[in-house]
């Protein structure tokens, strides 16, 4: 079985700090350009992990997998 493996924009640094004590594979994506994130998840078969919906509809309209992550307060 192989493992899921998830990206997170910077707005999610937090989250992928968690993930991670968890030993959870993310990957934090520090770049605004949506093109260079897709490139990344696809490259390395990630899902990513966003609050943006900008990036939300990007990745969408490309086939790729992503989640949006709702930040309660």
């Amino acid at each position: 079985m192989s493992e899921v493996r998830f990206a997170v924009d910077a707005s999610l640094v937090p989250l992928a700090k968690k993930l991670r004590t968890l030993g959870v594979d993310v990957k934090v994506c520090y770049s605004e350009e949506p093109g260079k994130v897709l490139l990344i998840c696809r490259k390395e078969g990630r899902i990513l992990l966003t609050k943006k919906c900008s990036l939300i509809k990007f990745f969408e309209k490309y086939g790729q997998k992503v989640f949006y992550i709702k930040d309660e307060k």
